[in-house]
């Protein structure tokens, strides 16, 4: 992380000053950058997330906060490597999961007591701890596996410890579907 002060002077972009995000609600300048008079370090309201960021981009508004929940309102992105854009197949296996356990739209009735840990709300978790996973190396080469919590667990949570990778077949059968 760079480093930063909170001795300078400023008008408009001073510690302490509270500035509104358009989508993530209220960030506080905490300090400024050293070596620059337009990056400021920020921290957001509601998380307690902080990131450096231009001026100019305070000014729009347009700062977002990787730890807000942004997924069926419990997911979030988390600060690291994997992004939809980077990780896309890991990322919509992430999304379908929590859409299962938590979307109105496509909860389904036999998910209403199913849950996800709570560790893997953040992407990041989710994407490192499934590459330790049985079969992920297969799920990952683009066979037809699927993410299974029935096998090993209680068939009620999604986490690292009550999950695998199972070939589809093996994993619909397990759960008494045949197609």
């Amino acid at each position: 992380m760079l480093s930063y002060t909170t001795e300078y002077r400023g008008r408009v972009y001073y510690p302490g000053a509270v500035f509104k995000t358009n989508r993530f609600g209220d960030i506080t300048i905490v300090g400024r950058a050293l070596g620059t008079t337009q990056r400021f370090l920020v921290e957001f309201a509601d998380t307690g997330f902080r990131k450096f960021v231009s001026n100019s981009s305070i000014i729009k508004g347009e700062i977002r906060d990787p730890l807000a929940p942004a997924v069926c309102g419990v997911g979030f992105e988390g600060d690291g490597e994997f992004s939809k854009k980077t990780h896309k197949r890991m990322y919509e296996l992430w999304r379908s999961m929590l859409d299962r356990c938590y979307s109105g739209r496509e909860a389904r009735e036999s998910y209403s007591n199913v849950a996800v840990d709570s560790s893997w709300y953040n992407l990041q978790t989710f994407c490192i701890d499934i590459q330790t996973l049985e079969g992920f190396s297969s799920w990952n080469s683009g066979k037809r596996y699927e993410l299974d919590k029935d096998i090993i667990g209680d068939s009620t949570l999604y986490s690292r410890d009550t999950c695998k990778f199972l070939y589809i077949t093996d994993n619909r059968s397990a759960i008494g579907i045949n197609k």
